[in-house]
């Protein structure tokens, strides 16, 4: 009604205890499909890590390049919305 862009910030899921994206993929997928669904303009997830950066985890990262299940629903939702 007001015309303005919504986009969700700052949304995660852990990692499994065994350090599995499982879960966290399922979370993501649902955020991101939902997202689609109502014409988002974006979100952001918290938060990209790069590999060597895990001693500033909170469980929450997204590692890149190792989280290749999570980075590709990431950039398969990231493309839908850069079309």
């Amino acid at each position: 009604k007001m015309n303005k862009p919504l986009i969700l910030g700052e949304y995660a899921e852990l990692r499994g205890h065994n350090g599995d994206t499982v879960e966290r993929d399922k979370v993501y997928k649902l955020v991101l499909d939902k997202a689609e669904e109502l014409n988002m303009p974006g979100t952001n997830f918290w938060m990209l890590i790069h590999d060597d950066y895990e001693p500033y985890d909170d469980g929450c990262g997204v590692f890149y390049p190792k989280d290749t299940s999570t980075i590709a629903l990431i950039e398969e939702a990231a493309a839908k919305v850069n079309k």
